[in-house]
């Protein structure tokens, strides 16, 4: 049978849900936002995830390649899309929105946001101060800000 996670992803934490193929939920755990517990707790359920779905934020870069380098299938869904869909819960937590996530990525419903890649990131790096460019920045109104205050110096 294959299996589907979801993560639902803040800067310091993650909740995880993991779905079968008719929706039942199987595993649910809250987490660091660290690839490494994320992977050791998916390879510790033993079972066959066939795609491990998240929201595109902050982190989705980390997130995305550091899986993807563990062997699963990283999909990284439009924010909007994901929003517009969880938004119709009654009561709105970090927990259902990782079981909403997860139903999206069964269902096939979402659209795919393509990741850039690390290198793009290092050649970000080269004109971007390193401050900016953190895990937790996040904001590009505050990075381009930083750019062009780096640039009237």
């Amino acid at each position: 049978m294959n299996y589907y996670a979801a993560l639902d992803v803040s800067l310091r934490s993650v909740n995880i849900c993991v779905i079968d193929e008719q929706g039942k939920i199987c595993a649910e755990t809250k987490l660091d936002s660290e690839v490494e517990d994320i992977v050791t707790y998916l390879n510790d359920l033993d079972l066959n995830i066939v795609s491990v779905g998240l929201e595109a934020g902050t982190l989705t870069q980390y997130l995305t390649y550091g899986l993807q380098a563990a062997g699963y299938e990283a999909v990284c869904m439009e924010a909007r899309q994901v929003k517009a869909a969880l938004s119709a819960m009654r009561n709105k937590t970090d927990k259902k929105d990782a079981r909403g996530i997860a139903q999206i990525l069964r269902s096939g419903w979402y659209s795919r946001v393509h990741v850039k890649s690390i290198k793009t990131l290092d050649c970000f790096r080269q004109w971007v101060p390193p401050v900016c460019v953190t895990r937790g920045a996040g904001n590009m109104g505050a990075i381009q800000l930083a750019a062009i205050n780096e640039h009237d110096k």
